[in-house]
């Protein structure tokens, strides 16, 4: 491996020869003839070699434009050029490189990384030889030595000598990689990963902008450190290497284009399935309602003659005197007054689930007493407290007289469904009360709060999570009271929430009670 040839520079009238040859080929090179005197002043010797470089191949190009005969290529014009003036016999520099061949191009590009690394770092020739003598080197690498402060890189050409041909370009890349990954590991050390990292992108991206024009710039991938210009290798990337990657790039889009056809194809398809099938859900769900509230209908309507007439019966049986009526008769007339009211709460709990999941339940707020919402309630349910000797208490006259804005039917069903509920699954002669207060917070401003308790089955600790989904009875609750169909406390927690409330409850657990309790709002009843 030939990486000097000598270590002749080549000098200012040797590189104005090249250019001021290559401007004879051109029909108009005065301006340019010109321009090749002037750079002879230009200090220093490297900004001058650089400006002489730019000018080669801004001549280069206008020669390829105009003589294809001459320059059937850029590379095949510079190995002309070399031929012609000798250039092989001078050492490897700025000038000099683009005639050089593969192998001292890569040695000069690589000898360029690390003089950039080591301006950097600013290391002492002391400390680059401690690098380089460091057991990790090879052989070739702890051979070189310095002269004046400068490595001698001849020495390395004398040691790859002694290898075969196959076995000096590894052992190149290999000796240039290991300086290149230690000096970036040393610069991370001093200044940080990230830094490091941008330091060292600035480094490689400056090199493949100054040397674009070299065949042997992808030689430069393998000493990249791992996280330097991760999204940016492509600068490194030979003509030819970036053709094929376009083309296997352009092939993968094709490929990627194709299947997401394919998907959206699909995907149409599926949608379409989907719509035809919503609407027939939509169909049925629409008919199941239909069907629903013309049998609720049909229903509600003799439930409530039986729940009256039931009353009145059992009321003017009463007034007979037990001596003339069994026990038993009053019992079953009360059962079927009793089993009247709780289909008539399943209808009404149907009909308000219905409405809530289509969306059609719309809230009328309005200006209410409150308490007198709760005195309905409880007048209503008196009867059925006094047939299981349950005392049932509600003081009004304690109650907040103030009212709320809030929709009057909706929280008249929340408070119906509490006591009820409360009443369920208490005992006989148990005891169940409602309290109603008025309370001040400081974001939320003035509400009200509710509670209904009883000392009744109380709620298992592993229920109470599950207690407000829909459809969800608990075990002990369904032997308690076998009918229901688990859609009551669902119903009060969406009606609360409609309000902007809150609503939960506490209960220790099996048979310790339950205090059921919710919040609204008081509202700006005085603009409503």
């Amino acid at each position: 491996m030939t990486l000097f040839g000598s270590t002749r520079i080549i000098h200012t009238d040797e590189m104005a020869k090249v250019i001021e040859w290559l401007v004879g080929h051109i029909s108009d090179g005065e301006e340019l003839r010109s321009r090749i005197s002037g750079l002879a002043s230009i200090r220093p010797r490297s900004e001058q070699e650089k400006l002489y470089l730019n000018l080669y191949l801004e001549v280069e190009h206008l020669v390829c434009q105009q003589d294809s005969k001459l320059c059937p290529s850029p590379r095949a014009l510079r190995s002309t050029i070399a031929q012609k003036f000798g250039l092989a016999k001078f050492a490897p520099t700025f000038f000099t490189a683009p005639f050089l061949p593969q192998e001292r191009q890569v040695f000069f590009l690589f000898r360029i990384v690390l003089e950039q690394f080591i301006k950097y770092l600013k290391l002492t020739p002391q400390t680059l030889q401690g690098i380089l003598n460091s057991p990790n080197a090879s052989n070739a690498l702890r051979s070189l030595q310095f002269s004046d402060g400068n490595i001698e890189w001849h020495m390395l050409e004398e040691q790859y000598g002694k290898l075969s041909p196959d076995m000096q370009g590894k052992q190149l890349v290999s000796d240039f990689g290991y300086l290149i990954h230690r000096l970036f590991r040393e610069m991370q050390q001093r200044v940080g990963e990230e830094r490091a990292r941008l330091s060292a992108d600035e480094i490689f991206k400056n090199i493949a902008s100054l040397f674009s024009f070299l065949d042997s710039l992808p030689a430069l991938l393998p000493l990249l450190p791992a996280g330097v210009l991760e999204h940016e290798r492509i600068l490194f990337y030979s003509k030819g290497k970036l053709t094929e990657e376009l083309q296997k790039r352009m092939r993968e889009l094709e490929a990627t284009n194709v299947s997401l056809q394919e998907e959206a194809r699909k995907l149409r398809s599926a949608v379409s399935q989907l719509q035809a099938a919503q609407e027939r859900m939509q169909a049925m769900q629409a008919a199941q309602g239909e069907f629903i509230r013309v049998v609720s209908h049909q229903f509600r309507t003799p439930l409530s003659v039986i729940r009256w007439q039931s009353e009145v019966l059992a009321e003017s049986l009463e007034k007979l005197g037990m001596e003339k009526i069994s026990t038993k008769a009053i019992e079953e007339i009360h059962s079927i007054n009793q089993k009247a009211i709780f289909l008539a709460d399943v209808l009404n709990g149907v009909f308000d689930l219905l409405a809530l999941e289509s969306g059609e339940f719309k809230i009328n707020r309005r200006p209410v007493a409150l308490w007198e919402i709760i005195d309905d309630v409880t007048k209503s349910r008196q009867r059925e407290a006094t047939t299981r000797n349950i005392r049932f208490e509600f003081s009004k006259e304690a109650s907040p007289i103030d009212e709320a804005y809030i929709d009057q039917e909706m929280i008249k069903k929340v408070v119906d469904i509490l006591v009820a509920n409360a009443l369920q699954y208490s005992n006989e002669n148990g005891k169940v009360s409602v309290l109603l207060s008025k309370e001040q917070r400081e974001q939320e401003g003035a509400l009200f709060r509710v509670r209904v308790s009883d000392n009744g089955i109380g709620i298992p600790l592993e229920d109470q999570r599950s207690i407000f989904q829909k459809f969800y009875r608990s075990d002990s609750a369904k032997r308690k009271s076998p009918d229901g169909a688990g859609i009551a406390l669902y119903i009060t927690k969406r009606f609360i929430d409609l309000h902007g409330g809150e609503i939960g409850f506490t209960s220790e657990g099996t048979g310790k009670g339950t205090t059921f309790w919710f919040t609204v709002p008081q509202g700006n009843v005085e603009n409503s």
